[in-house]
């Protein structure tokens, strides 16, 4: 697409960026202020290559877009998973992964699962008012193998949402990435999404499901404080 207007070409960027389908750009520019090109780059436009065209140049620029695209792709975590963090305690973090997970129960064909494993503060027992009789630290605990008879004995239902607490605050075990992962293999096939409130405490299991999940939404308060931390 060649546009020549300056106006024109930031409200297509800002079009082809809202869209959300992470469309790559390449420019062809005779500008060369760096202060030019770094807005270019700010709106969207993942490579630029200065004109006069120099075909080897601009060949290096498509294999450089190309090499991101395939690799972006590839990095995409199969789990249907967000992890809910927050930037400090206090944040409502855990008030607003219950009542997104909740809000996502209810659509047609959703089956959602909750795991609150902000040990601390999670909010889930008493949003829901459950009496969970067993944890997930229990489950780690007792060393048993995941299958359909013992999920149902940890799991708790409210409404349609699927809920598991994480436990104690100090378990007597702390959660590793290989039971994370563990849990995860067992879910993924039952649930079409799965929550996590996580601590922001930076655990290696958090770290683990993070790097998992296919989204993380970081909640900052508009305090100073909140916001240096996020």
């Amino acid at each position: 697409i060649i546009v020549r207007n300056s106006i024109i070409l930031m409200d297509l960027l800002q079009e082809l960026e809202a869209s959300g389908r992470g469309v790559p750009i390449v420019g062809i520019s005779r500008l060369q202020d760096p202060r030019a090109l770094a807005e270019l780059m700010r709106l969207g436009i993942r490579d630029c290559v200065a004109a006069p065209l120099n075909r080897i140049k601009f060949h290096e620029a498509i294999h450089r877009v190309v090499y991101q695209f395939k690799e972006s792709i590839q990095q995409l975590p199969p789990e249907p998973m967000a992890c809910f963090l927050p930037s400090r305690g206090g944040s409502g973090t855990s008030t607003l992964a219950c009542n997104i997970s909740y809000a996502m129960s209810v659509l047609p064909g959703a089956e959602v699962l909750l795991a609150d494993l902000d040990l601390p503060a999670g909010l889930s027992r008493f949003l829901f008012k459950l009496t969970p009789s067993s944890s997930l630290g229990e489950l780690m605990e007792s060393g048993h193998s995941l299958d359909e008879r013992n999920w149902r004995q940890w799991v708790v239902p409210a409404g349609k949402l699927h809920v598991i607490h994480g436990g104690r605050m100090n378990p007597r075990l702390p959660f590793t990435p290989h039971q994370m992962r563990q849990l995860l293999e067992f879910v993924v096939s039952r649930y079409t999404a799965i929550c996590a409130d996580l601590t922001g405490g930076m655990e290696t299991f958090a770290m683990e499901l993070m790097r998992r999940s296919r989204r993380i939404l970081l909640v900052s308060t508009t305090e100073a404080p909140s916001i240096a931390l996020a």
